[in-house]
């Protein structure tokens, strides 16, 4: 098995642990700090999505899992950004999810990269064009804008640094399994 297969297939592993927790993160704010059940339920719904992603890798289904992943973080932001609104700053989720693309591809898919990020930015602008609307569940409207901005931008540090640090532990891994 080639290098750069191996590496994403840990990596496509390791991304779902992350999300899975993100997930977890999020839902355990919305019920323990805003009070939002129905968000809550929601986000381990979603948790329980990237754990069927990490199976579907770990039995082998790699190109399945890699693009259900994908998927998943879009959906998440659009169910996201249309419930909270267009000043929660939830669309910053979106730079983790772009670079995303380049570290599970690599550079030599460049076709899925301009492909998810073309579906990245055609769903930004279909939010913008309806005003944050497409699937919004539930009202947030009683919480303050700029609590869910400051817990967005944590959210989209977090994700982005353990991303980054993920891919480093892959790199590090492979390095060493071949000295």
């Amino acid at each position: 098995m080639s290098t750069m297969r191996q590496k994403q297939i840990r990596f496509i592993g390791y991304l779902s642990g992350i999300f899975i927790t993100l997930a977890i993160i999020n839902s355990l704010a919305m019920l323990l700090f805003f009070g939002k059940t129905f968000f809550s339920f929601f986000g381990f719904f979603v948790a329980l999505l990237f754990y069927i992603t990490y199976t579907l890798n770990k039995k082998g289904f790699h190109f399945l899992s890699k693009n259900l992943i994908l998927l998943l973080f879009n959906f998440a932001i659009i169910n996201i950004s249309s419930t909270q609104g267009k000043g929660s700053a939830s669309i910053l989720l979106y730079f983790p999810l772009l670079s995303l693309y380049f570290l599970v591809f690599e550079t030599v898919q460049w076709r899925w990269i301009v492909y998810w990020t073309l579906v990245s930015l055609l769903s930004y602008f279909y939010l913008e064009s309806s005003e944050y609307s497409i699937l919004k569940f539930g009202d947030m409207a009683k919480i303050d804008l700029n609590t869910l901005f400051q817990f967005n931008l944590f959210l989209s540090f977090l994700g982005e640094f353990l991303i980054m640090l993920m891919f480093i532990r892959v790199n590090h891994e492979l390095e060493n399994s071949y000295v």
